[in-house]
């Protein structure tokens, strides 16, 4: 298997397996709550090699969607700030909006 320094893809990586979920099982559980928005096991597969990234509104819908602490809040802002690192950062346990582009 490649190795990817995509950090989307990294985050991704991280996620899924510090919680033990299949492809299809994080797909699923990140749509749980979504509406129009369905995640496919190949999505996730495709991010985790660092084809694709997830769409910046997907992660912010994901920010408004789950409550606080909740793994997906947590990691649409570890994706935002992996995929965009000029406009987002962590700090304080906060996501900070650094510039509007």
């Amino acid at each position: 298997m490649n190795e990817t320094t995509n950090p989307v893809a990294i985050v991704t990586t991280e996620y899924r397996k510090r919680l033990g979920l299949t492809y299809r099982s994080f797909a699923e559980a990140l749509g749980e709550k979504m509406v129009n928005a369905r995640i496919s096991h190949a999505t996730v597969m495709n991010w985790e090699k660092g084809m694709t990234d997830p769409a910046t509104d997907f992660l912010l819908v994901c920010l408004v969607v789950y409550p606080c602490g909740d793994w997906r809040m947590q990691f649409a802002e570890a994706c935002l700030v992996a995929k965009l690192p000029e406009v987002f950062e962590r700090g304080d346990g906060k996501l900070h909006i650094l510039s509007t582009v």
